[in-house]
C-alpha cells in the first residue's frame, strides 16, 4: 500500500469523526433549544377532563404537522393551537403564567407571549411570574401588570379586553393612538387602528358570570393538593403517585419538631388546587445537617 494513500485515508477517518462528533454536538444543542415554553396542563371536551383529545377537538400544529394531544406534553415556540366548539384547553407557561383557552379559540405561541387569532382567552399571572406576558390580535398588544384578563376577538378581526384584576396595558401595533391603562372590570373594543370607543362599565357579578368557562376548566382539570404532613417519605410520593402528581425537590431539614424521616413541609400547600403533574417539593425531617436530594 502506498503510505501516502494510506495517510490520506487515515485523514478521511478523522474528518469523519470530526464531522460525526460535530453533528452530534449540534443535535444535542438543537434538543436544548427545543426545551418547551409551557405545558398543556388540562383539557376537556363536552364538559368532560379528556388527558388525550383526538385532533378534532384539540389540534396543536408544529412545524407544520400535527402532533397528538396528551395532557402533560410540552408547548414550544411556534405551535398553533385551537380547540373545536365543544374543547376548551389550559396552558402553563414557564414565564407563570397561565392561558385557558375556550371553544372555537386557536393561538400561536410566540416568544414567549400568544397570538390570539380568533376565540376567546382568559390570562391568569401567577405568583411565580418576573416578567410580562404579551397578548396580542391582529391590532392590539396587551400587557399585564399583576393582573388577569380576557381577550376575545371575533371573526371580523376586532378584538374586546377586559380586566380581572390588576392592570393591563392595550397598545395599538400600528401606534396610532396612545397607550390604555386599563383596572379591574374596565376594557375597550378595538377595531381595526381605530381607537377604542367608550365602555360601558360591568359589574363584579356579571363579569364573574363570563368566566363560568373559566371556573369550569379549572374545576374539572385541577386536582386538591393533598396534606403530607408527618409522612414517610415513601408514603408522601405513593400519595403525590395517586393524586395524579410528581416528586420535586426532597430536601431535608433539621427543626427538632418531629420525628425523624416524617414530613415536615410542602409546596404547593396542602389544599390547593393544582394542575395534573404538578411537581411537589417537600422536606423531611432529618435531626442531622441539611442536604437537598432530587426526584
Amino acid at each position: 500500500m502506498n503510505p501516502s494513500d494510506s495517510r490520506t485515508r487515515h485523514g478521511l477517518v478523522r474528518r469523519a469523526a470530526r464531522a460525526a462528533a460535530l453533528a452530534s454536538l449540534v443535535a444535542a444543542c438543537t434538543s436544548t433549544t427545543t426545551v418547551g415554553f409551557g405545558t398543556l396542563d388540562g383539557a376537556t371536551v363536552g364538559d368532560v377532563e379528556n388527558l388525550a383529545p383526538n385532533p378534532a377537538d384539540l389540534r396543536i400544529v408544529r412545524d407544520g404537522a400535527a402532533r397528538p394531544a396528551q395532557v402533560g406534553m410540552e408547548i414550544q415556540k411556534g405551535d398553533t393551537i385551537a380547540t373545536s366548539r365543544t374543547a376548551r384547553a389550559l396552558i402553563t407557561f414557564r414565564a407563570g403564567y397561565e392561558v385557558t383557552l375556550d371553544t372555537a379559540t386557536s393561538i400561536v405561541v410566540e416568544n414567549p407571549s400568544i397570538l390570539v387569532r380568533f376565540g376567546q382567552v382568559f390570562l391568569r399571572k401567577l405568583g411565580i411570574a418576573r416578567d410580562t406576558f404579551p397578548v396580542r390580535t391582529g391590532h392590539v398588544s396587551i400587557v399585564d401588570s399583576s393582573t388577569s384578563f380576557i381577550v376575545k376577538v371575533l371573526r371580523d378581526d376586532s378584538a374586546v379586553v377586559v380586566v380581572d384584576e390588576g392592570v393591563a396595558v392595550v397598545r395599538p401595533r400600528t401606534g396610532t393612538w396612545v397607550p390604555i391603562r386599563y383596572h379591574a372590570l374596565q376594557g375597550g373594543t378595538f377595531r381595526g387602528s381605530e381607537p377604542p370607543g367608550r365602555w360601558t362599565p360591568v359589574s363584579r357579578e356579571q363579569f364573574n358570570l363570563n368566566l363560568r368557562w373559566v371556573r369550569r376548566v379549572d374545576s374539572l382539570t385541577r386536582v386538591v393538593m393533598p396534606r403530607l404532613d408527618s409522612l414517610s417519605e415513601a408514603d408522601a410520593r405513593t400519595v403525590l403517585d395517586r393524586a395524579g402528581l410528581k416528586v420535586g425537590e426532597v430536601l431535608s431539614k433539621a427543626t427538632g419538631r418531629a420525628a425523624a424521616g416524617t414530613v415536615i413541609d410542602q409546596s404547593p400547600a396542602a389544599g390547593e388546587r393544582v394542575a395534573r403533574y404538578t411537581r411537589v417539593t417537600f422536606s423531611i425531617e432529618s435531626g442531622s445537617t441539611a442536604r437537598v436530594r432530587t426526584r
